[in-house]
C-alpha cells in the first residue's frame, strides 16, 4: 500500500500551478509582479536553522550513508557548503575542499581554516581545476544548479574511479511553492528523476531513496495551508515578498522530529527503501 502511495506522489502534477491558474515548469521560478525575494532573511534563516532537527536529521543520514558506503581515501569535495554544517564530517574523510556562490557564506568558510583546504566561489559545472576527488557531496544543493546534468558530467570528470559522490534534494516537482522560489531552486525531484541526470556510463548508482517520511504528511499539509493562505488573503502590493518556510520548531517537538529521522536514517541506509519522502538521496560511485 505505501509503495503505492509512493508510486502516486512520483507522478502527480505540480499543485503551486493549479493553485495560481498558470504553467510551472523545470528551470523557472515564478515571482509575480510586486514580490520581491527578501534575501537577507533567507540568509539569516541559513545561519538559524544549521543546528535544528532537520540539519541534525540531515546530518545523521549523511554519516550513516558515509559509513555503509566509504569513500576510498583521497581528498573531498562540498558542493554548496552554506553554512558549513557537514564541514567536520566530511572533513573526516580527507582534505576538504568546498564550492560556494553566496558573499556572506564564502566570507564565513574562508575563516575555517581548521577544515577547508580551498574555498571556490565559481558555480558549477563552469568552475575549472585540476583537482579529481574521492568523495563529492552535495546536500540539497543540485535543485540551485540550472544544468544538473552537466553539473553531474563536471562530478564525472573530478572524481577517481570509485569515488563516491553523495546528493539530497527536496522531493516532488508538484511541491514547488514560494518555498523554493524564495531558496533559488529551479526544480525539485523524484528518485527517478534524479537517477535521470546521472551519466550511466560514468557513475554507478548504488542508493536512491527517499528521507522524511514520517512527517511528510504533516509537511504537505504544511505547505498547502501556507500557499493557500497567501493566495486567498494577498497582502498589499508594497508588503509583498517571497520568504523561505522556515523548519524550525519549539525544542520538545525539535527533539521528537530529530528522534524520528535518526530512526529513518538508520532504515533508509539498511537497504530498504522509504516509498515517499520530503527529501530524495542518492549515493553513487564513479565507474573505473
Amino acid at each position: 500500500m505505501l509503495k503505492r502511495y509512493g508510486e502516486i506522489f512520483d507522478q502527480l502534477p505540480a499543485i503551486q500551478p493549479i493553485l495560481l491558474n498558470e504553467p510551472l515548469c523545470d528551470y523557472q521560478m515564478v515571482v509575480h509582479p510586486g514580490e520581491k525575494i527578501v534575501e537577507s532573511e533567507a540568509a539569516n534563516q541559513l545561519y538559524g536553522e544549521t543546528g535544528n532537527w532537520l540539519s541534525r536529521g540531515r546530518k545523521c543520514l549523511a554519516h550513516n550513508l558515509l559509513n555503509r558506503y566509504p569513500p576510498p581515501p583521497g581528498d573531498c569535495l562540498e558542493i554548496g557548503a552554506g553554512a558549513g554544517f557537514f564541514l567536520e564530517l566530511l572533513k573526516s574523510h580527507g582534505s576538504l575542499d568546498v564550492i560556494e556562490i553566496n558573499p556572506v557564506a564564502i566570507a564565513k568558510l574562508k575563516q575555517r581554516t581548521d577544515v577547508v583546504r580551498t574555498v571556490y566561489d565559481i558555480g558549477l559545472p563552469e568552475l575549472e581545476t585540476g583537482r579529481r576527488y574521492s568523495l563529492i557531496a552535495g546536500f540539497d544543493v543540485i535543485e540551485h544548479i540550472k544544468d544538473d546534468y552537466g553539473t553531474l558530467r563536471w562530478i564525472a570528470n573530478h572524481t577517481l574511479p570509485g569515488a563516491i559522490i553523495i546528493l539530497t534534494a527536496p522531493a516532488y516537482q508538484w511541491m514547488f511553492s514560494d518555498h523554493d522560489v524564495a531558496n533559488r531552486h529551479f526544480r525539485r525531484y523524484t528518485h527517478t528523476s534524479l537517477m535521470d541526470i546521472l551519466p550511466d556510463d560514468e557513475i554507478e548508482p548504488l542508493s536512491v531513496g527517499y528521507f522524511n517520511s514520517t512527517l511528510f504528511p504533516l509537511a504537505i499539509l504544511s505547505r498547502l495551508v501556507w500557499m493557500l493562505k497567501k493566495n486567498l488573503y494577498p497582502l498589499p502590493e508594497d508588503r509583498q515578498s517571497i520568504k523561505k518556510q522556515s523548519s524550525n520548531v519549539p525544542g520538545g517537538i525539535d527533539k521528537l522530529f530529530y528522534r524520528i529521522l535518526q530512526m529513518e536514517s538508520r532504515v533508509a541506509t539498511s537497504g530498504v527503501r522509504l516509498p515517499f519522502g520530503l527529501s530524495v538521496f542518492c549515493v553513487a560511485r564513479r565507474r573505473p
